[in-house]
């Protein structure tokens, strides 16, 4: 029998509570070796959360799946895979910095460890990467969303209902840095994060998030709708993202970056 696969995970917020408990499910399949977090002494000498990433590698895990926002992807993935370990992001909107992602890329490709960029919020992705070899001419992403969703996180003056933002997904990223890292995972499956257009659209009378995604091109067209509940009022997450997450740490439902 083989031996079950070692995660470690970044953050143990909303996000990283939902998958703790995604992954518990599979004990069988898995097991994880612990957690890096930013205040240790809330978890009273529980020996899985630790301060430092150092703390967490030296345990060997197989895959570190990041949980805790773009500004600890940028601090902590280079690392992961320069340590020959897979990273699963959940900030997938942080590779928007074309220099910083090839960095990880070639770090990646030195030591052997893949970035397994995860579906997030919405279906679709296979598709959108298969179409890309086939020929794409347009791919429009379209998030709806209530006004407790976009208001905690978007610095601008939202309408009262309609269109917030239209724009390329490298602006949306950059506006929309807890909201759009969706729109990252379709620019990197896709055609690219100045081809990829994003529409931003508030709703008061939504209780979930309604992603859409929009693809024509030489292979025909398709479109795709999730209207996904989210974690909590705080969370701007949807509960589908930690599935998607705990998936393609379990090994299947990714994209491998590779540009």
């Amino acid at each position: 029998m083989s031996r079950r696969l070692r995660f470690g995970i970044v953050g143990y917020g909303a996000l990283g509570q939902a998958l703790t408990s995604h992954l518990a499910q599979h004990e069988e399949l898995a097991e994880i070796v612990g957690y890096v977090v930013r205040d240790v002494s809330r978890f009273n000498g529980d020996g899985r959360f630790v301060a430092e990433l150092d703390e967490l590698l030296a345990r060997k895990p197989d895959v570190v799946i990041e949980c805790a926002g773009q500004q600890a992807m940028r601090q902590h993935a280079l690392s992961i895979v320069r340590a020959g370990v897979d990273l699963v992001p959940a900030s997938v909107g942080a590779l928007v910095d074309d220099a910083w992602r090839r960095e990880l890329l070639a770090a990646a490709h030195a030591s052997g460890a893949r970035i397994r960029i995860p579906t997030g919020a919405i279906v679709g992705i296979d598709g959108l990467a298969a179409a890309r070899h086939v020929g794409i001419d347009s791919v429009v992403y379209r998030g709806t969303m209530p006004p407790s969703t976009l208001k905690a996180h978007y610095d601008g003056v939202l309408p009262e209902h309609g269109l917030v933002f239209e724009g390329t997904a490298r602006e949306a990223v950059r506006l929309f840095p807890k909201n759009v890292n969706l729109a990252g995972t379709i620019a990197l499956a896709g055609v690219g994060f100045e081809q990829t257009r994003v529409e931003m659209h508030v709703d008061p009378a939504l209780t979930a998030n309604v992603h859409e995604l929009f693809v024509r091109g030489a292979f025909g067209e398709f479109h795709v709708r999730i209207s996904g509940l989210r974690l909590s009022e705080s969370s701007p997450s949807s509960r589908i993202v930690a599935g998607s997450l705990a998936q393609s740490a379990l090994g299947s439902n990714f994209t491998v970056l590779q540009r």
